[in-house]
């Protein structure tokens, strides 16, 4: 078995994850036409990403720096434009400058090759902080869902193998 790094609480940094919880409860309250605002929650720093985990190549769809991270979050609002999240959970970790989210969405969604569809499920987010702010973040939600949200068939497990 490989050695996994455990770290302990360490009550000195509370203020500091009560400081990151607080950006990253603002991060999901701003949805649809308000995602572009949530550039200001982000390191001023151009080392900044902003992604999703999962996509057709099995590699993660990362935008990096701050030019990039800002053209996603607008494209973002044009396909996304009422998406909320409910029955959020912040996870905070000993690691302080980590932070995990928990949600349901539901809304509509926006693709320009199919039209408009009503989206939801179960996600997950991560983010990597630095004082206050977002330096990384990625979310990871099912793709097969959302396909099949815009019309389209799935093989069941097992066929076209």
């Amino acid at each position: 078995m490989s050695e996994i790094d455990i770290r302990a609480f360490d009550p000195a940094d509370d203020a500091l994850r009560a400081k990151n919880a607080q950006t990253v409860q603002t991060f999901l309250a701003l949805t649809g036409a308000e995602l572009p605002r949530r550039m200001h929650l982000f390191c001023e720093e151009d080392d900044i990403s902003y992604g999703e985990a999962f996509t057709k190549t099995g590699q993660p769809d990362i935008a990096t720096g701050r030019a990039a991270v800002q053209q996603r979050l607008q494209q973002l609002a044009n396909s996304y434009p009422a998406l909320t999240w409910q029955g959020g959970k912040i996870l905070v970790t000993a690691d302080p400058n980590y932070l995990m989210a928990d949600t349901d969405g539901t809304g509509s969604a926006h693709n320009a090759d199919v039209g408009s569809y009503q989206h939801g499920g179960h996600f997950i987010h991560t983010f990597q902080m630095q004082d206050g702010k977002i330096r990384h973040y990625l979310q990871y939600k099912n793709p097969a869902r959302e396909l099949i949200e815009m019309g389209f068939t799935l093989p069941a497990p097992g066929e076209n193998d």
